[in-house]
């Protein structure tokens, strides 16, 4: 009688069938979308609410933002740039636990 090789890898399953489709069948044409329902206007939840800025908040985008009467804007650098500004902190204390546990 044969003696299988206990060193030899084991058989490789056959690959799965793969089923193709032929790009020249029509296809089914898609469902229309349908329009997104707000839940609380559907459910009367919203009264007299309408999609009016609030007092106040309209000028935003003209506003600066200004510290002791300088006008403040952010930095235009690359990330690399970002990266340079990183330095130490001097507010820390490495800590070194060795621990008796295997």
């Amino acid at each position: 009688t044969p003696v299988a090789d206990q060193t030899a890898p084991s058989p490789v399953a056959a690959p799965p069938v793969v089923e193709t489709v032929s790009d020249d069948e029509n296809p089914a044409p898609a469902p229309a979308p349908q329009a997104a329902v707000d839940p609380f206007a559907a459910e009367g939840l919203l009264g007299d609410f309408s999609e009016t800025p609030l007092q106040g908040f309209g000028s935003m985008a003209s506003s600066k933002f200004e510290y002791n009467g300088s006008v403040m804007a952010p930095m235009k650098i690359v990330t690399a740039q970002f990266g340079q500004q990183w330095g130490g902190c001097p507010a820390t204390s490495p800590v070194s636990i060795t621990s008796q546990k295997v």
